[in-house]
């Protein structure tokens, strides 16, 4: 008995004994860690003690000061342990090197999400006053490189990427535009590499790098086996925000993108799309509309290129978003459909080099109509021969061969005046020789036919001769 009330009172003086020396050895500054709940560092100022809580991470969480320099530095920080629940606590004897581990987990990086990609050379910037803009680019693509590859090391595991929250690390300090620009310079650069498949080279290839400092953010302390699913992730990721946010924006908000597709889908891609005071402006260097009069011209179009004559196939040829937005513009699919009409003459190969030059000389005529001698635009010389090779004439309305009506042209104009007048727009050409063959052949019958009437009206006239009296001499 006496022997156990002698130990205790051991252990109770070498606590305070032990508790002694801590107040006295860190009395003007501390650091308490408390296993799998964080540190609490405390150092002495003017007016008390400063003290900061740090996580498990040493980020921190809280901090303050104690306005009391009466105590220590010791004193404090266990009385903040008892306070926030941090049991045991130990010192961390290394104080210094405490400090600089917490300076550098807290340090504010900057951020590069805002920073746009700029893919122009160094040349171009400086004679641009755009040297700033490419200086924050290059430096971003660099940071973004190695923020790629510390995300794939630490998400890499028993031979397992966890792709998910390597990426969604990544895109919480790059913008998704970045990231792919950066990964596309990799693939560019090991083309040669048999570990990336070979539609993520395809994928790299359609975004252009520019080559400039280009090998300054290659993606290579990793191995490209696993760089090939970080990309397959990030694609994926990026397609999942898209589809987001075309069910999030509605139609009025994503005008342009859904109005290139539609001009791509027509091969009009050379149209250029902008807004002034007045709303949408498209032009394709010759012609210009306005709001509704593009959608307008893009429904007369389509239903030539498609052959789409009813509502429901135009809305399928141009998208159910295109037509919400040509009725929002006061344009509404033609809702009647027309007669049915004999199947159109598919041009042949001849043919559309016919139409093809009829057009670019029509192009040059409309330019120099519309702009006289300042018009840049003109015929090829190519378009030329194959009118006069093939005896083509522009007559009016009108495109004969050898004198027969070939095509058929239908002329437009802008609704608005430019510099006074109406400008001519590029008209559409429909193929008519087929059409006036067969109006030909219905007004001058066949030779077989005019034998058959001939025929019949002989039968109809011979009966009227034998009607005809006979003299008595003749009957006898």
């Amino acid at each position: 008995m006496i022997e156990s009330i002698d130990a205790k009172l051991k252990v109770l003086l070498a606590e305070k004994t032990q508790e002694q020396i801590n107040t006295q050895a860190w009395d003007k500054e501390v650091a308490l860690e408390s296993e799998g709940k964080g540190f609490i560092a405390v150092h002495e100022t003017d007016e008390g003690f400063d003290y900061s809580i740090y996580g498990p991470d040493m980020k921190l969480i809280d901090g303050g000061v104690i306005e009391n320099t009466e105590t220590t530095a010791y004193k404090v920080a266990m009385t903040l342990c008892e306070e926030n629940g941090f049991e045991k606590p130990s010192i961390v004897f290394n104080y210094q090197a405490f400090q600089e581990q917490a300076a550098a987990a807290n340090e504010i990086k900057p951020s590069f999400l805002e920073v746009p990609v700029y893919r122009e050379m160094a040349n171009y910037a400086y004679e641009a006053g755009e040297l700033d803009m490419y200086r924050a680019s290059r430096d971003a693509n660099m940071a973004c490189k190695e923020a790629i590859e510390a995300a794939i090391s630490e998400n890499f595991s028993n031979n397992h990427l966890s792709t998910e929250p390597a990426v969604t690390s990544v895109f919480e300090q790059f913008s998704p535009e970045r990231v792919q620009y950066v990964l596309a310079n990799t693939i560019q650069h090991k083309d040669h590499d048999g570990r990336i498949h070979q539609s993520l080279k395809d994928w790299a290839k359609e975004i252009e790098v520019c080559p400039e400092d280009a090998n300054f953010f290659i993606v290579d302390k990793v191995n490209p086996g696993l760089v090939s699913l970080f990309v397959i992730e990030v694609n994926r990721q990026v397609e999942e925000m898209a589809r987001e946010a075309e069910e999030l924006l509605p139609v009025y908000d994503r005008e342009t993108e859904i109005l290139y597709d539609v001009l791509a889908d027509l091969e009009m891609k050379d149209i250029e799309l902008s807004f002034d005071a007045d709303g949408l402006v498209a032009s394709d260097g010759q012609n210009t509309w306005h709001g509704a009069e593009l959608y307008k011209f893009i429904i007369d179009e389509a239903q030539v290129f498609w052959n789409a004559s009813t509502p429901q196939a135009l809305e399928e040829a141009l998208s159910s978003d295109f037509r919400e937005l040509a009725e929002h513009n006061g344009v509404s699919f033609p809702e009647k459909p027309p007669e049915k009409e004999a199947p159109k003459h598919r041009l042949t190969p001849e043919e559309k080099k016919i139409k093809d030059a009829v057009m670019d000389t029509l192009k040059a005529q409309i330019a120099y109509s519309n702009d006289g001698m300042r018009a840049t635009y003109k015929a090829s010389e190519q378009s030329h021969r194959i009118m006069a090779q093939n005896k083509i004439k522009i007559e009016g309305n009108t495109v004969t061969q050898n004198g027969e009506p070939m095509f058929a042209i239908h002329r437009r104009h802008s609704a608005k005046k430019t510099q006074g007048c109406y400008r001519e727009l590029t008209p559409t050409l429909e193929y008519i020789k087929k059409e006036k063959a067969q109006e030909v052949k219905k007004e001058k019958p066949s030779i077989r036919e005019q034998l058959k009437a001939a025929k019949a009206q002989s039968e109809k006239k011979a009966p009227t001769q034998e009607k005809k009296p006979k003299s008595k001499e003749m009957e006898i």
